[in-house]
């Protein structure tokens, strides 16, 4: 019984030592948003641009058929969202 109780605290003890080094940190956000019309209709195919304001890297997609995007996993930073001017892009 001894044996099973000094394993266990072993164990546990292993455990508490090794959980600041398997805890995963994730630096990374996301931008979703949609492109509608005037009159709120999705716009397909729309090009919307993220830029990242400190670095300059910009990035280009094209809205699925309901007119979403999803730009997954930025750096965090401030962004620009641009997309076309005639066209109403809602993050």
């Amino acid at each position: 019984m001894r044996r099973i109780l000094r394993t266990a605290v072993g164990l546990l003890a292993l455990i508490f030592l090794a959980s600041p080094w398997l805890a995963a940190q994730i630096e990374s956000g996301s931008i979703t948003g949609q492109v509608t019309d005037p009159q709120r209709a999705a716009i397909p195919d729309a090009d919307v641009t993220v830029t990242n304001i400190e670095t300059g890297a910009v990035t280009t997609m094209k809205t699925k058929s309901d007119g979403s995007f999803a730009f997954p996993t930025l750096r965090p930073s401030r962004y620009k969202i641009t997309g076309v001017s005639r066209y109403m892009v809602e993050v």
